[in-house]
């Protein structure tokens, strides 16, 4: 999986949470204040997806999520501004005022436990299990009081139960090549993750990719301040119009080539 081409050093965001504190402001991700700003801040995992990625052809970011902050953005009146952070800090980026939004890992249950606003799901992702070849996951015991490593991107209330009755020791990552290192170790027996990082494990040795049993797919929203109502109402009324097709990113309609009606 790679790393997206945009990068956002940690200690500049502590810097700005300081700051922001310092200061005592409370956030405004208001409508208005986004217009007058000119640019809408989206707070962003710095992992991709098969929901969001860098296209290096076109030179910016692809997949349904950037077509729906495309719409978003349009809608406003603005430009966008992606903003890559490690899993762990895309809720705070927005409970400081950092960004606006925050899009790109977690359910709409953990993104309300956070104390934020969660937008109409846009789309789900199922969880897969890669393993070392031969290594079934259906079998509860090839697991039972071994490692198995977890995404950092999943939403804990997904998982948590089924590793419970697993008995498994749970080992979180943020980065690919270290859970290679770690399966290729022994370290833990297999890996919880989206299909797109499944898939960049796979092309880098001998596993097995297989749907995680027992467990259902994840719900994706965009987390809003909750005292951002007319951003929240606005969002929502949005990503329903983007779902059912009313409207779409405008590089979509760009490239779009019109079929010649039949004579």
């Amino acid at each position: 999986m790679k790393i997206l081409k945009k990068t956002f050093s940690l200690i500049a965001v502590l810097a700005m949470l300081l700051s922001l504190t310092a200061c005592g402001e409370e956030p405004d991700a208001s409508v208005n204040n986004i217009r007058a700003r000119g640019v809408l801040k989206v707070a962003i995992p710095n992992t991709e997806s098969s929901m969001f990625y860098y296209d290096e052809e076109a030179q910016d970011f692809r997949g349904l999520e950037a077509e729906m902050i495309d719409v978003l953005a349009a809608a406003i009146g603005v430009e966008k501004e992606y903003v890559p952070v490690d899993a762990e800090l895309l809720y705070s980026q927005v409970l400081t005022g950092v960004c606006d939004v925050a899009i790109g890992m977690k359910t709409a249950a953990e993104i309300t436990q956070n104390s934020l606003a969660a937008s109409t799901s846009y789309g789900s992702e199922k969880l897969y299990i890669v393993t070392p070849r031969g290594v079934y996951a259906g079998d509860k015991n090839v697991f039972s009081g071994k490692g198995l490593g977890v995404s950092s991107r999943l939403a804990s209330d997904g998982y948590s139960d089924y590793l419970y009755i697993l008995n498994v020791n749970m080992m979180k990552y943020n980065n690919s090549d270290n859970v290679i290192g770690a399966l290729n170790t022994g370290a833990i027996t297999g890996y919880l993750c989206f299909k797109s990082e499944a898939e960049y494990i796979l092309s880098q040795g001998d596993y097995q990719l297989q749907v995680a049993p027992g467990l259902t797919g994840e719900q994706f929203a965009i987390a809003i301040l909750p005292t951002s109502t007319n951003l929240i109402s606005g969002t929502n009324f949005t990503v329903n119009e983007f779902l059912t097709g009313a409207k779409c990113a405008s590089w979509i309609t760009e490239n779009t080539e019109e079929v010649p009606a039949e004579e």
